[in-house]
């Protein structure tokens, strides 16, 4: 099976949709039985797969080639399906042409007060590629539900293949040494993901007020509009803003602190919790549907907008050594129901049934 994959946001260091594009991309070489051409932001160092680039030099090269560029060379590979990482599909595609698209939430229409102006616009903009692909993967159930909440007739097309943890991180030892020149040298908790508005860090900072003498780890590139919340932050000398690290770092910091806490407001699927629990890192997160589905009862839940209760839950860890080697216990179990492995398996079967019900179209 020749695929062509889109994913735009695939880079070096990749965050959100360019780490899902990434691992599952690496899974489906994994697997076998697909041939990908990856049109990415940047390449990546996977033997099996072709490269080109999904962006021009300019910003008016980007935009032709999304709108023109990309479809002429997908004509010239003539793959046997297209497969876009995210839900944008890019322009001028080969008339018939089975696609898929993958849908990684909807939160410019649930919660577009956390975006940009321009961020809604653009995101507005692609979300004209669902009701074109012919398959939509969600990553989650909630996310199929938000779909079928915006888009009721498209609900029939759409599966869902969740995500998991990074299996690199799990082989990588703890490392006290690197801890320690990070300066960490107190209890501390760590949380992970761009700083953008709906990882609602500003409810994280007021929790920490009330636990003192531990640490606020965060890591991730700065997003948009919180200028004034990564000030508050950067003032705060019991917060630490150490941007995007590397898997070595990240490994280290999962295996060190005493918890992992996502106080976040709205996650399509919120895939550093996996890769937190797969290493054994005590969860914390807020009380929304997806972490509910993805987790289970491995972490300890707080009210969505509550300071006062995430507080109270890391004192109790703190104060707890039994409390933490059960969560910890639990949030391994938990992530070790989902492989990679697994969502690609799930995902080339999508593939197969989309072929499989294009050429039954074709002969009647």
């Amino acid at each position: 099976m020749k695929v062509v994959v889109f994913a735009r946001g695939l880079t070096r260091r990749p965050t959100g949709r360019g780490v899902y594009a990434a691992e599952m991309i690496r899974a489906l070489v994994a697997i076998g039985g697909v041939e990908l051409d990856v049109f990415a932001g940047e390449r990546l160092d996977v033997p099996g797969c072709r490269f080109w680039p999904a962006q021009g030099r300019t910003a008016a090269g980007s935009a032709w080639r999304l709108l023109r560029g990309i479809g002429r060379e997908v004509r010239a590979l003539a793959p046997d399906l297209l497969w876009s990482a995210t839900h944008f599909l890019p322009r001028g595609l080969p008339r018939g042409l089975p696609t898929v698209a993958t849908l990684l939430d909807v939160v410019w229409r649930d919660h577009p007060e956390t975006m940009s102006r321009g961020r809604r616009w653009a995101a507005s903009w692609i979300e004209e590629g669902l009701p074109r692909a012919d398959r939509i993967v969600c990553i989650s159930h909630f996310t199929r539900d938000r779909l079928a909440a915006h888009w009721p007739r498209l609900l029939s097309r759409a599966e869902v293949v969740p995500l998991a943890p990074n299996p690199r991180l799990s082989a990588l030892p703890a490392d006290a040494a690197l801890v320690a020149r990070l300066g960490l040298d107190r209890p501390f908790v760590i949380n992970v993901g761009t700083l953008e508005p709906r990882k609602n860090l500003a409810l994280l900072l007021d929790a920490m007020k009330l636990v003192p003498g531990v640490l606020l780890v965060h890591c991730g590139p700065a997003g948009w509009s919180v200028e004034r919340l990564s000030e508050r932050a950067r003032r705060n000398a019991d917060v630490r803003l150490l941007g995007w690290v590397d898997e070595p770092t990240l490994a280290a910091l999962y295996r060190s602190a005493v918890a992992a806490v996502f106080p976040s407001i709205y996650e399509g699927f919120d895939l550093p919790t996996l890769d937190a629990a797969s290493l054994g890192c005590p969860l914390v997160v807020s009380d929304i549907p997806v972490h509910r589905e993805v987790l289970g009862d491995a972490p300890m839940y707080f009210p969505l907008g509550r300071a006062d209760e995430a507080a109270r839950a890391l004192r109790d860890l703190l104060e707890s050594p039994e409390k933490r080697r059960d969560l910890s216990r639990a949030a391994r179990f938990r992530a070790a129901a989902y492989t990679w492995a697994d969502s690609a398996r799930r995902l080339r079967e999508n593939f197969a049934d989309v072929l499989g019900r294009r050429t039954i179209a074709q002969d009647l």
